[in-house]
């Protein structure tokens, strides 16, 4: 949803405070960076769903937020 070329239009109207990351394990941390910048003003909650027993990566990546 978020690449969808509509998006800008939608988040003037709806600012972007909660968002749901399904497969998290499969995405590197470093890819959410943009994005998290992107909507630094309004994000407030990211949820980060993904099984570990499938991560494609050999460490383990955790974030906090604040």
């Amino acid at each position: 949803m978020m690449s969808n070329p509509q998006m800008p239009l939608f988040e003037t109207l709806v600012p972007v405070e909660t968002v749901i990351i399904d497969e998290a394990s499969q995405i590197p941390l470093g890819a959410y960076l943009n994005f998290f910048h992107t909507y630094r003003q309004s994000l407030s909650k990211v949820v980060f769903i993904g099984d570990d027993k499938q991560r494609m990566f050999g460490s383990r990546h955790s974030l906090a937020l604040s």
